[in-house]
């Protein structure tokens, strides 16, 4: 007796043609893993066609003191924000003195409007 194996979900089957697996595979429940690569996959296409202004918007936060402020305290009432993740030379490009000028003014006058 001959049988094929699913390259998708490793479950045997007799006599099945090849055309039959892939309608198997594209039958199953996607697994939580299987759902989070396909969703990262999906955002980092998304990340190729976004516009400087939807990135500003929507994406990153940038500005003064007081508009970095702003943008947080607006993510934390909406989304009940509470903490951030900072990601301040992405590539290596600023200079360092300058990345530590950020820093420090974050520290300094962002960070002592939140509890």
């Amino acid at each position: 007796m001959q049988g094929t194996v699913c390259r998708n979900c490793g479950d045997f089957s007799v006599a099945i043609p090849a055309n039959t697996a892939t309608q198997h595979r594209r039958k199953r429940a996607p697994t939580p893993a299987r759902a989070a690569v396909e969703d990262r996959a999906a955002r980092g296409g998304r990340l190729q066609t976004i516009t400087y202004d939807e990135a500003l918007r929507d994406k990153i936060i940038v500005g003064s003191p007081e508009r970095v402020t702003d943008r947080l305290m607006g993510l934390q009432e909406t989304l009940g924000l509470d903490g951030i993740l900072c990601e301040m030379n992405r590539g290596t490009k600023i200079p360092h003195e300058r990345v530590m000028k950020s820093l420090q003014l974050l520290c300094e006058k962002v960070k002592p409007n939140f509890h």
